[in-house]
């Protein structure tokens, strides 16, 4: 398979309500993405400094929020046929956005985004295999125990289910990293597999993740023809 990454890390689904946009054109966003100066600070989280690519140019803009998904989404090639959306930890953590609730159709709550995501990816592979990822278990401050409650008053669980929830709503795939992948920072014996922060897998952290991401995707590919 030819893989195409479009994740950015410490992404939302949701957006703020003042968000203001950050990629004019697919060109722009493609151009961003290469960008490794800012690429690295963005995509490994080493900086709460928040970029934005507009106009042209990387540019510091507390409007942005590392660009939601929902925002990203339509800047994807139209000749994917495994589209995988792995996402949640950070609505949870960062909290910028209301919960809402299974009604919501805004993009400014987590709900009503995840619906928009869905419903967009939907209409933009209508024949293709569109799968959603559960966050993993993470332990990182303030929120450093598991059943840490966010601003929203809800778990990172509480998140995870919501995403299944609403992806078997729609029809949607989920592989269940938070169930099945073999991951756990509250346990000292894995402690070689997560960062100083107990939150983003090491190497062999991705290994196992990796793992289990692939076997999912051949099963439920195995006997899907072009």
């Amino acid at each position: 398979m030819v893989l195409k990454n479009y994740g950015i890390g410490g992404s939302t689904i949701a957006q703020k309500t003042n968000y203001g946009g950050a990629f004019q054109t697919k060109s722009e966003f493609d151009s961003a993405s290469k960008d490794t100066s800012k690429y690295y600070q963005v995509i490994n989280g080493q900086s709460y400094t928040t970029y934005a690519y507009k106009n042209g140019s990387w540019q510091t803009d507390s409007t942005a929020l590392r660009t939601p998904i929902t925002a990203r989404y339509n800047f994807m090639d139209d000749d994917a046929e495994i589209i995988c959306v792995h996402c949640t930890t950070n609505d949870w953590c960062y909290d910028w956005t209301e919960l809402g609730d299974f009604e919501s159709t805004s993009v400014n709550t987590y709900y009503g985004a995840l619906k928009q995501l869905i419903e967009n990816l939907i209409a933009k592979y209508p024949t293709k295999t569109i799968i959603f990822i559960t966050p993993l278990k993470r332990a990182q401050d303030p929120y450093n125990k598991p059943d840490s409650k966010n601003a929203n008053g809800k778990t990172l669980k509480e998140y995870r289910d919501i995403l299944i929830e609403v992806c078997g709503f729609y029809g949607i795939p989920v592989i269940d990293l938070w169930a099945i992948s073999g991951l756990n920072p509250y346990l000292s014996s894995q402690a070689n597999l997560f960062d100083a922060v107990k939150t983003h897998p090491l190497t062999a952290g991705h290994k196992k993740m990796g793992d289990i991401v692939s076997s999912q995707i051949l099963a439920l590919r195995r006997f899907v023809t072009a």
